[in-house]
């Protein structure tokens, strides 16, 4: 029954997890829970009940969508793919990237300290503690060369003992907000800080429509259902970069101005309000106008199903919701979608899990090897399971991950990818690999931006003040301008999360008649 509730740790490791190595288990719920869970669904899908009822293959029955393509979705699969097509993975080499690779020192003596009775914290204790801490990163940070190896976190550490020196009433409390401080140029949302407040550092962009009018491009100038033509908007000089190609609910393509907020770090996963809703934009036409525009606040995707992998069918077209990537059965998924000649990936809720299991979805639904627009390497001699051996490299104890050849896999049919804001880690994973498969279209909003690195299915707490860390062993290489951390992949088509499926049908049954 699908889980409401996540505890602590759940929550803060395994939904920004990728590569951890054990899956969550669904919460056991009440059957009241459970009655007012399938009433909440929405008439036009299945019922919680009714899917517990089905097997895949009978949903799939229903899906008898064949429509031919229009010229207007033929034309702008063109466009589409041409634009995934020209996306270039980085050519991997030994001696390009050798500063991953190199031998670390680690000439630090860390003095071992006694409790205080009262529980306060020493000097010789917190000096300990944090020398533990930039030990442990120094020799297990994938991330730790990207961000400027020992020519950065040193002068960090030393920093950090200095103001610990001069502080003569430094508690835990104070030491965490220090190391926020003076870690602040780690950008990894997998690295994660804190005792009771847990935190990541990154500056996050959320994304906000305004959606007052539906913008038409023609000549390259965007204009309104009534002709008028956009001459300027106050504080952007490049419409283009504003101006999103987009689905209003209908299903029709517009343009709307789409804005990158800022939620600043520290950044708590349980109590940030990431409602930062920008200013108003005012839009100058040609004509002599003037229109104010408002931005629609921040909604959070959501997708009431039963379980957290769940096959179901909405207007002939099937529909897969997968929650994370921890349940195996998104392995056989792929399959199931196989031969549809259309069908929707539903990734807008997903919080990550396992890297392994996304390669194996796409070797399943393309029947082929299937290679992301990245590669990783591993601060160690590394190997999950679930991973393809063929695809690891050992060099020097320490691991490729992907470094294979750039490649776009045919597909004849249209697969439609649904992200969101919370489609996080290996959901993104899934998002990079897509765009190496013809005939894939994302719909929604730009995603979280948590593929930097990874991060360890066990966290680390510092011996004295009890301070929690987790961070991953490996570092994600992309092509440049590809992918930002804190920023995630843009869709294809940009449309407000919360009715990005009901726009994403209406589409295609305008576009497949």
């Amino acid at each position: 029954m699908k889980h409401k509730i996540k505890i602590l740790v759940i929550a803060i490791l395994c939904a920004f997890m990728v590569g951890c190595a054990q899956s969550e288990q669904p919460v056991q719920q009440d059957a009241q829970t459970s009655q007012t869970q399938q009433s909440e669904v929405k008439e036009d899908t299945q019922t919680a009940e009714q899917t517990q009822k089905e097997t895949p293959e009978e949903v799939l029955q229903r899906c008898t969508l064949k429509g031919e393509w229009s010229p207007e979705l033929t034309k702008l699969m063109e466009t589409i793919n041409a634009e995934h097509q020209a996306i270039q993975k980085p050519v991997f080499s030994e001696e390009k990237y050798a500063k991953y690779f190199k031998e670390k020192s680690n000439n630090t003596v860390i003095q071992k300290a006694e409790p205080n009775p009262d529980g306060s914290l020493s000097l010789a204790q917190i000096e300990s503690d944090v020398n533990f801490l930039f030990d442990m990163l120094r020799q297990n940070y994938g991330l730790y060369e990207y961000f400027g190896g020992e020519e950065v976190f040193e002068p960090a550490r030393s920093r950090v003992l200095e103001q610990c020196r001069e502080n003569k009433q430094m508690d835990a409390s104070k030491l965490e907000t220090l190391l926020v401080q003076e870690l602040s140029f780690i950008e990894d949302n997998h690295f994660i800080l804190g005792s009771d407040n847990m935190v990541t550092l990154v500056t996050l962009h959320p994304s906000y429509f305004y959606i007052e009018e539906e913008y038409h491009m023609e000549d390259s100038q965007y204009k309104t259902s009534d002709g008028k033509t956009i001459e300027s908007v106050e504080g952007y000089k490049n419409l283009d970069e504003l101006m999103k190609r987009s689905l209003n609910r209908q299903g029709e393509i517009v343009y709307y101005p789409v804005v990158r907020s800022t939620c600043p770090y520290p950044f708590s996963y349980l109590t940030c309000n990431i409602d930062k809703t920008p200013n108003n934009l005012v839009v100058h036409y040609t004509d002599g106008t003037t229109q104010e525009l408002k931005a629609e606040p921040h909604q959070k995707a959501s997708n009431e199903r039963e379980s957290r992998v769940e096959l179901y069918e909405n207007r002939q077209i099937p529909i897969v919701y997968s929650d994370d990537m921890f349940d195996s059965r998104i392995i056989g998924m792929g399959s199931k979608l196989r031969g549809q000649s259309v069908s929707i990936m539903d990734l807008m809720t997903n919080d990550g899990g396992k890297p392994g299991f996304v390669d194996k979805w796409f070797e399943n639904y393309t029947k082929q090897k299937v290679t992301p627009n990245q590669f990783s390497i591993y601060s160690c001699a590394y190997q999950e399971k679930d991973l393809n051996p063929e695809d690891i490299q050992q060099i020097n104890g320490h691991t490729v991950y992907q470094a294979g050849e750039d490649m776009f896999v045919e597909n004849e049919d249209l697969l439609i990818l649904l992200t969101s804001f919370n489609t996080m880690s290996a959901a993104e994973y899934f998002t990079d690999m897509a765009h190496n498969v013809e005939n894939t279209l994302i719909i929604g909003e730009s995603t979280f931006g948590a593929l930097r690195g990874d991060i360890w299915s066990a966290m680390t707490t510092l011996p004295y003040s009890k301070i929690k860390l987790n961070f991953g062993q490996r570092v994600f290489e992309y092509p440049e301008g590809y992918f930002e951390e804190g920023y995630g992949f843009e869709p294809d088509l940009w449309c407000p999360a919360v009715y990005a499926e009901e726009a994403a049908v209406n589409f295609v049954h305008r576009m497949m008649k």
